[in-house]
């Protein structure tokens, strides 16, 4: 998906989409509060980056890191919309035979 350009159209959708990008970033923000509950004392040299970054260490949240991430995010139950986007274009979502790649594009 990556290679088909799937970045770039759902970036484009953030940048178009006040409503779209607003429920991004209650997704990067479960993210961190997640984060946050899983630091112990011991981590306070990671705690200030941890606590500042969204999804796998995204810090512009308009821009999208990789796919995997956002579905990931959504998988694990964080309200990704991305993620959801992602996990609707899979056709099927899982196989029979360990070599499944099909999805709508």
């Amino acid at each position: 998906m990556e290679e088909k350009g799937w970045i770039k159209k759902f970036e484009e959708l953030l940048s178009n989409n006040t409503e779209l990008f607003g429920k991004l970033q209650n997704a990067h923000k479960q993210v961190i509060s997640k984060r946050q509950a899983l630091l112990k004392p011991e981590d306070s040299d990671w705690s200030s980056v941890l606590t500042s970054v969204g999804t796998g260490g995204i810090r512009d949240w308009k821009t999208i890191k990789c796919l995997h991430l956002h579905l990931a995010d959504y998988l694990a139950g964080i309200d990704n919309p991305i993620g959801e986007m992602v996990y609707n274009l899979i056709v099927e979502k899982e196989c029979a035979d360990c070599f499944c790649k099909t999805f709508e594009l």
